[in-house]
């Protein structure tokens, strides 16, 4: 056993090498062409820039997507929809660089915008992937905050994309009309989820969440630019623009690199943000832009979106007696270790999911860990506490959204899994890492 734990403990390293060295390579090659860019003094297109360093620069972090896709065997979901984001964002690319090496103007819409809208929706699902399993963890005043900040930072962005908006939807209606204000408006929702993971951040996100949130800011930042400068017809291809693209796919690709690591979602909280400074901020932009809509003209989503920030933010003072209520309901149903259901949640949640079966096969898996009186009187009780969250991940990585793991206590734990036969039962008590579990 010894021996095991021993080479366990070195591959642990060895990943812990590498995990550096990929994250260096994609960061470098996001670098290497931003340095292109600005050395070269000219705006025409570089085969050398735009190609040889610029191509590498945003195919490398979908390869490296696809890489931890493969370490993880496909079994986290945000992960393969970050691969699919950033396949769809680098093909975009390529076929834009090809059009423009060829000397010709890049239509729009064109396939390139394909992948763009692609990336766009296949990150926001993986953002909805990341906080998937912590949202029943999380207290009532916490997800209003998140939604508190993203409605905030809407608002804000949908000032700046006014002209952008603006443009076209008066405009005459076509393809390149609708895209115009479809971009936009997926960086407005794109920006507020992220905004709203930023305000949870320290609540069980998971590892790497800020290489996550800034690489999204840096690419709907550079979004927003070129938006701006193409409807003054200024954007050209090879400007330190395209880099930030580069840079902010390369972030998102170390967020992947960073999340393998684990193999399921850390469960120990990050460093904690100041609790209401993302709500703070969000209301101080909700009321500068109703402010400013009384002195000129702002774009009517700019003023709901402002007014519903304010209304939400005014909403924990309205019912912050049944907000406390339901947060302490929730946290006398929460392990506050693991952040599990505890028994109480399985007791109370247990019967109605047998009668919802309404006949169907269910199994009931009872978990303890060998040994683990041993590892906390050798080892000392932080061990096993660190123990016990390690087993909580791993256990949850490896179940559907629809099953229940609760902790019983000490090193109990108990699953219960919907439309289930025995020997699929079966099967997840020997995939559950060295457990001792029986279905009932």
């Amino acid at each position: 056993m010894h021996g095991d734990t021993a080479v366990g403990s070195r591959g642990r390293r060895s990943w812990g090498r590498d995990v550096w060295f990929i994250c260096g390579a994609l960061l470098v090659a996001a670098a290497a062409y931003a340095a292109g860019v600005i050395l070269r003094g000219t705006k025409d297109f570089s085969f050398f820039v735009d190609g040889v360093l610029g191509l590498p620069a945003v195919v490398l972090p979908a390869a490296v997507g696809w890489l931890m896709v493969h370490r993880l065997k496909g079994q986290r979901p945000e992960i393969v929809l970050a691969a699919f984001a950033l396949s769809c964002h680098a093909a975009g690319t390529i076929y834009y660089v090809v059009v423009s090496a060829a000397g010709e103007n890049v239509p729009l819409p064109s396939p390139a915008d394909i992948g763009y809208v692609g990336f766009y929706l296949l990150m926001f699902a993986a953002l909805v992937a990341t906080v998937r399993r912590q949202m029943r963890d999380m207290a009532g005043p916490v997800i209003l905050d998140s939604v508190v900040g993203g409605s905030g930072a809407a608002a804000f962005l949908a000032v700046v994309l006014d002209p952008v908006l603006s443009s076209a939807f008066e405009g005459p209606h076509s393809g390149a009309a609708v895209l115009g204000a479809a971009y936009p408006l997926m960086d407005l929702l794109l920006v507020a989820a992220t905004i709203a993971i930023a305000a949870t951040a320290g609540r069980n996100v998971g590892r790497g969440w800020g290489l996550l949130v800034l690489g999204l800011l840096i690419h709907t930042g550079a979004d927003i630019v070129h938006a701006l400068l193409e409807l003054n017809d200024l954007y050209v291809v090879g400007t330190p623009l395209d880099a930030a693209w580069a840079l902010g796919a390369a972030l998102i690709a170390c967020w992947t690199v960073v999340q393998s690591r684990s193999g399921a979602p850390a469960m120990r909280r990050s460093r904690e943000i100041p609790v209401q400074a993302v709500p703070a901020l969000a209301t101080l932009a909700g009321l500068g832009v109703l402010i400013l809509a009384t002195q000129q003209q702002v774009t009517v989503l700019a003023v709901v979106l402002a007014s519903l920030t304010l209304a939400l933010a005014a909403l924990p003072m309205v019912f912050r007696q049944r907000i406390r209520l339901l947060d302490a309901t929730r946290q006398a149903r929460t392990d506050e270790l693991t952040g599990l259901p505890n028994r109480r949640a399985l007791y109370g949640e247990l019967p109605g999911r047998l009668a919802t079966a309404a006949g169907r096969p269910s199994a009931v898996l009872l978990l303890d860990l060998d040994k683990f009186k041993e590892i906390n009187d050798g080892l000392g009780h932080d061990v096993g506490d660190r123990l016990l969250q390690q087993v909580a991940s791993r256990l949850s990585g490896q179940l559907a959204p629809a099953d229940l793991l609760t902790r019983m206590g000490g090193d109990e734990f108990v699953v219960h899994i919907n439309d289930c036969v025995p020997h699929e039962a079966q099967a997840v008590a020997l995939k559950a890492p060295r457990n001792t579990g029986r279905p009932v």
